[in-house]
């Protein structure tokens, strides 16, 4: 009956005791769950060697790819032309008349001028004219150095390489988990654990939704070659416009016109000009070829974001963790 009333009268303390308190507010929750939250420091987690039956990459993506120098060595092209056409061609004939006049009296003097007569035009549509097959013909550049280019990397998808290896897989200053976990019903004031070793760990599978470095990589040099380019076809090439060929000499004619033996003389003198008005220039059946003997890219910088990293079955042997501690 003793032990009875004690525990009634315990019971009874107990009720007025948390009736003097009462209901423990927000703030004094929060401190209580912080003081019994902990988590785990682990220095180091080493693993001597590990494989995967497979492992994806969904993108990696080269952006902003920059190389500050292209260097290209022997740069070979060769044109073979075809035909040509001249479309709506006009010749206009000019023709500049002079007369050439000298006469010798002997002892009563003599002298010579010329006199211009005017000139005529005149107009001789010869509408389309199609010349023969054009030379061919090529060039040849040495070296060839260009600054600060932008080069297009196309993005890296669907990389899939199946099983693979891994040795020396380390993970240091790791705190598990960030927030910590919640510790009920254990009075420690520090756990510390200075090794452990795990023979083999095996997880079904790792994800990693992205990763993007802070700064820019640096690639390394770049060296391509020989590269060469097959003939190729060329569409029809044509002049934006109508095509002036103007003041092409021609040779003069000479007419003897009045003679009196060596004592006067009169020529009449013709100086034709031509001059070619083609209305488009057309040409067909071109072909081009090149060769580059090598090109180097040089100081490259890109940009890299790598999504969707997939391991399958990820496996470690002999991990051993340096040391736990549970703060």
């Amino acid at each position: 009956m003793a032990e009875v009333k004690d525990k009634k009268r315990s019971n009874a303390k107990s009720r007025k005791t948390r009736t003097l308190l009462g209901d423990a507010d927000a703030s004094t929750k929060a401190a209580l769950a912080t003081a019994v939250r902990k988590s785990l420091n682990i220095q180091q987690l080493v693993a001597r060697c590990g494989s995967s039956s497979s492992l994806d990459i969904s993108c990696i993506d080269l952006t902003e790819t920059r190389a500050d120098h292209v260097h290209i060595e022997n740069l070979t092209m060769q044109v073979q032309c075809g035909s040509a056409v001249l479309q709506n061609v006009r010749a206009i004939i000019e023709l500049n008349f002079t007369a050439h006049w000298e006469y010798d009296l002997k002892w009563l003097g003599r002298d010579s001028g010329v006199m211009k007569l005017g000139e005529k035009a005149s107009t001789v549509e010869l509408h389309d004219i199609a010349l023969p097959r054009l030379e061919d013909f090529a060039f040849d550049v040495p070296v060839v150095d260009v600054e600060d280019v932008d080069v297009l990397v196309d993005p890296l998808t669907n990389l899939k390489f199946g099983g693979s290896a891994l040795e020396g897989f380390r993970v240091n200053r790791t705190n598990a988990p960030e927030e910590g976990f919640s510790v009920s019903n254990l009075d420690l004031g520090k756990l510390e654990i200075t090794g452990i070793k795990v023979p083999a760990t095996h997880s079904e599978r790792v994800d990693i939704d992205s990763f993007s470095p802070l700064q820019s990589i640096k690639l390394p040099s770049v060296e391509l070659g020989p590269v060469t380019v097959p003939a190729v076809a060329i569409d029809d090439v044509q002049s934006d416009g109508a095509v002036s060929v103007l003041g092409a000499e021609l040779e003069s004619v000479v007419a003897p016109v009045f003679k009196i033996g060596d004592v006067f003389k009169i020529k009449l003198v013709v100086d034709p000009v031509l001059h070619l008005q083609i209305g488009l220039v057309v040409l067909s059946d071109l072909e081009a070829s090149a060769s580059i003997e090598k090109v180097s890219l040089k100081d490259i910088e890109a940009d890299v974001s790598v999504t969707g990293i997939t391991l399958e079955n990820l496996q470690l042997q002999d991990a051993g963790i340096e040391r736990v501690e549970l703060a």
